[in-house]
């Protein structure tokens, strides 16, 4: 019985040499803009393969935190962030050795506040009677992004981005509309503060207009042919199929943006056996 208590005393023992060592991680938080090389008070995090501990550095800057070697070893990279009030810093190393130390010291400057970009600019049409445009929606676009306002009574409007939206790099489109007017502007004038701006004069809309090509359809013998079929075809397009009128005329119409001075038209008429074609006439 006193053997086996034994043998069972043994195994604890050995079962306790495979307890994990250690990794300690130390350094300093300094910052000189803050009135002192180092930094007390700051709240440091030191993350390593997945792993995070934390501390709070001393009067003279130290901190120190441990892992498990099994955590954090000779075979990771750690980082250490520390903070305090509106100042951050980080750092990174691969320093720890044989033993499992490791460390190193972090400076912490002010943080970077993300910016804005502001653009800023007036909307005016003297046709409307006034130099400035009051209650014209304004669109400004840049980098993919978009605001909107509505110009006051003497003109101005005013939008904001983020300055990662919208910065110097940057070329930004400013559109503004009321009822029949419409006008826009581009401009690439964002300065180092982040503030550009441009006025944008907006005109009357211009109205597509439209093309009407008409003729008669007759005979070889001059005379005037009712009820023909007569397809008009411009620029590719065909207009919807009509009928010759008693006295054979006709009379089709296209978008001006389809069909216009610039293009090429044919008529094609046809009734019973009887067809014919006039093609490479001019738009009049």
């Amino acid at each position: 019985m006193n053997g086996k208590f034994l043998m069972l005393l043994g195994f604890l023992v050995l079962s306790f040499g495979f307890v994990s060592a250690d990794t300690a991680i130390a350094g300093k938080i300094y910052n000189t803009t803050l009135g002192s090389d180092f930094v007390e008070g700051a709240n440091v995090t030191v993350t390593c393969n997945g792993f995070f501990a934390i501390d709070v550095s001393e009067n003279d800057g130290s901190y120190g935190v441990d892992f498990l070697s099994t955590e954090c070893n000779s075979s990771h990279t750690y980082v250490v962030s520390a903070e305090k009030g509106d100042y951050f810093g980080s750092e990174s190393a691969s320093d720890i050795d044989e033993f499992g130390i490791g460390g190193v010291d972090v400076a912490i400057i002010e943080k970077v506040v993300v910016g804005r970009t502001t653009i800023t600019g007036k909307i005016y049409n003297t046709t409307l009677g006034s130099d400035f445009v009051e209650g014209a929606n304004v669109t400004v676009t840049c980098n993919g992004f978009f605001a909107i306002d509505v110009s006051e009574n003497d003109g101005s409007y005013g939008v904001d981005f983020l300055s990662t939206e919208c910065n110097s790099s940057h070329t930004y489109v400013v559109s503004a509309e009321k009822g029949d007017y419409f006008g826009s502007e581009s401009a690439s004038d964002i300065d180092e503060f982040g503030i550009g701006g441009v006025d944008v004069a907006i005109i009357e809309k211009v109205v597509i207009g439209t093309t009407t090509i008409s003729g008669i359809i007759y005979n070889l013998t001059n005379d005037v042919i009712e009820d023909a079929s007569v397809t008009v075809t411009c620029n590719y397009v065909d207009a919807s199929v009509t009928l010759s009128n008693i006295d054979g005329s006709y009379s089709v119409d296209f978008s001006e943006s389809v069909c216009n001075i610039s293009h090429v038209f044919s008529v094609f008429a046809e009734k019973g056996e009887y067809n014919g074609t006039n093609e490479s006439l001019n738009v009049i």
